[in-house]
């Protein structure tokens, strides 16, 4: 079964079109006919901001969790099964916008999507609080951030001795310092993981992974803010120490920074 566009398994409470692109909150729940073997029309992008479910494609079992954000390109047959009650997400279908307004291959987008998940997944929200404020000039700002989040900037060039493949140190470095994201980072540990000189980590860090080490590590502690905010009985303040926050206060601000939401507004969506 192919899905039309802008369709997806589930019941869609909320619906905005940009640029030829939709955005929709879907929800879910433990019935039979969203568990049908399908592929969809177009490419999509998809946010799980509560709830969970197994996904089966290409031979794989995933077990969806909030905070996960997958893409899938457009006629890859999958099935989703065992929907948690309350599983909502966010889905981006891409529509004419990605086959004829950029240049980006659906591999180039799902590598993107894995190499810079936690700014995907902030863009993604950032958009979906945008489209939703009636003031006139948010459609243009919405257009930027689907560009952005489609074709972004290319702020992150590598040094000219190495213009087309990133060193084996930055997916070291990246894999360390997701591990030890509730850690503070020691700059000789990461130059010694690295092989590279601590003046050479400072140059090229903010090119590599598009800012500078401390907004980068910001941004991991937000991303594991997102699952804790949907799904645990904690209060705010208890995640933002929970996530290495020294308050409340700073974790608000951080994450409205990032997302676009409030955190208390997140957990109302």
């Amino acid at each position: 079964m192919q899905l039309p566009s802008a369709s997806f398994l589930g019941y869609n409470g909320f619906s905005k079109q940009i640029n030829g692109c939709s955005i929709l909150l879907t929800s879910y729940e433990a019935i039979s006919e969203f568990e049908e073997w399908h592929s969809h029309q177009n490419s999509s992008i998809s946010l799980l901001l509560s709830g969970a479910y197994n996904e089966e494609f290409g031979g794989k079992v995933k077990y969806r969790i909030p905070g996960d954000i997958k893409f899938i390109p457009e006629g890859q047959i999958h099935r989703c099964t065992n929907y948690a009650t309350g599983t909502l997400t966010i889905n981006l279908d891409l529509g004419p916008f990605f086959a004829g307004q950029t240049a980006s291959t659906s591999e180039c987008i799902e590598k993107m999507i894995a190499q810079q998940e936690p700014q995907s997944k902030f863009i993604l929200l950032k958009l979906f609080k945008e489209i939703q404020d009636k003031d006139s000039y948010v459609e243009a700002s919405a257009q930027l951030l689907l560009y952005e989040l489609l074709c972004p900037p290319d702020n992150r060039k590598a040094p000219p001795s190495d213009k087309k493949k990133k060193p084996k140190w930055v997916a070291a470095i990246r894999e360390q310092l997701n591990d030890g994201w509730d850690d503070k980072p020691d700059l000789g540990q990461l130059t010694r993981i690295a092989g590279i000189h601590p003046v050479s980590l400072s140059r090229y860090f903010p090119q590599y992974f598009g800012m500078t080490l401390s907004a980068y590590m910001r941004q991991l502690k937000v991303d594991r803010s997102l699952t804790l905010i949907r799904s645990s009985q904690l209060s705010l303040t208890g995640i933002a120490y929970k996530c290495g926050f020294a308050d409340q206060a700073h974790f608000t601000r951080v994450f409205k920074q990032t997302t676009g939401f409030l955190p208390k507004d997140f957990k109302k969506i």
